[in-house]
């Protein structure tokens, strides 16, 4: 993603030095659980699907969490941008109603 504001370099500083806060007891449960599905289905995989198959299932499988997470990212920009953008809306409006 271009770094085209001061916006994205502040966004990527804090994600570079691990500043955002994310602990969350329902993100580390979802987490969790996405970890015990990811087993399910590698269990699935060796189990169910043919030897000769397996390698592309779990290509496209890796190729696909690798879309979603770049999906994630940019989506965590723009809720950041957003939440930045009506922070600064709020602050302009407590001032001027002084």
């Amino acid at each position: 993603m271009p770094k085209d504001n001061i916006i994205d370099i502040l966004f990527d500083k804090k994600e570079d030095d691990d500043l955002f806060n994310l602990s969350n007891e329902i993100l580390e449960t979802l987490d969790t659980k996405i970890e015990l599905t990811d087993n399910k289905i590698n269990k699935f995989i060796k189990k169910r699907v043919h030897p000769k198959s397996r390698s592309t299932l779990i290509s496209l499988l890796k190729e696909k969490d690798k879309k979603v997470c770049a999906s994630s990212s940019i989506e965590n920009r723009l809720y950041y941008k957003n939440g930045l953008s009506d922070g600064i809306k709020l602050l302009l409006i407590v001032l001027s109603t002084k």
